[in-house]
């Protein structure tokens, strides 16, 4: 089932990257329980831009997104809040883990970068599942979010001068 790309207001172009990973899995449909996690990554973007929105544009955008997430919400309403949360960690893992060996093994490119920099946004959707006290597996969720973040930018970097990427395991 293909959706139309919502147009996001600048105000909100915090919330950009949710809304862009939702689509990237709305345009492969990886699997159904990937529309679980673009349906997440939907509404940590709502619930990120509903405090930051200022405009009736703004609002109006957050009004579709949520009209579009409530298209999901059946799919999604039967599963448990732990079992949500595991799933959405797994798919972030695995796109990590994807990244990781393409970078161990020497062969960072801009798609690398783009794994993690996906990877991270997984990540950060990741906290809507948690209370405040941290625990371990956030944690360590974290860390992989800002190892994400760092690897992301330096094989950018390195693909922008034209360079090899600097893998820190060779």
């Amino acid at each position: 089932m293909a959706i139309t790309p919502l147009k996001i207001p600048t105000e909100l172009r915090y919330i950009k990257a949710f809304a862009h990973e939702a689509e990237k899995i709305d345009e492969y449909q990886y699997s159904s329980q990937s529309r679980i996690v673009a349906y997440h990554c939907r509404m940590y973007a709502a619930q990120e831009g509903i405090k930051c929105t200022t405009s009736s544009e703004g609002e109006q955008y957050l009004g579709e997104l949520i009209d579009l997430m409530s298209s999901e919400e059946e799919n999604i309403s039967a599963k448990r809040s732990q079992d949500l949360h595991v799933l959405c960690r797994d798919f972030a893992n695995n796109v990590f883990d994807r990244a990781d060996t393409e970078d161990k093994a020497g062969a960072s490119g801009r798609s690398t970068a783009d794994q993690f920099a996906s990877a991270a946004v997984y990540y950060e959707m990741i906290q809507q599942f948690y209370n405040i006290k941290m625990d371990e597996g956030q944690e360590k969720e974290n860390k992989n979010w800002a190892y994400c973040l760092r690897r992301a930018a330096e094989i950018l970097r390195a693909v922008e001068e034209n360079s090899e990427s600097k893998s820190i395991f060779t």
